[in-house]
């Protein structure tokens, strides 16, 4: 139990990341913040700061790569990782509103909720209120 908790005191700080799992880990974490739903606890704008700060470091463990060609595969990946969380919302979301209303999950109070704050938004920004 003691190795689980520590293993999670560790993934939160980000230059043991950078220390101990070079860009592999780094390229992961911003792949599950970005796409994943389990991502969110993830540290990723301190990770990608830390990231700019041991950049050479970085470059020097990973087959001496050049620092542009660094930001650009932490770029691809997450713009890939956005791709699959799109991918996934996508496919499951009708599911949800197919499903029959649960104490937790209620199809009319998301919609109607959604509904009013765009017609809020859209008075506020233009004057006028589009309604169905």
């Amino acid at each position: 139990m003691d190795q689980i908790i520590d293993f999670f005191k560790h993934i939160l700080n980000p230059e043991w990341i950078i220390d101990n799992g070079g860009l592999y880990f780094l390229l992961a974490i911003v792949f599950a913040e970005t796409g994943l739903f389990v991502g969110f606890f993830l540290p990723g704008d301190s990770l990608l700061f830390v990231a700019g700060i041991y950049g050479e470091r970085l470059c020097q463990s990973f087959y001496d790569i050049p620092f542009f060609l660094l930001m650009t595969m932490i770029a691809v990946t997450g713009v890939i990782g956005n791709m699959v969380g799109f991918w996934f919302g996508q496919k499951s979301g009708p599911l949800l509103f197919k499903r029959k209303d649960t104490f937790l999950l209620r199809r009319n109070t998301f919609t109607r909720h959604r509904t009013s704050t765009t017609n809020m938004v859209a008075e506020r920004c233009s004057g006028r209120v589009s309604c169905r």
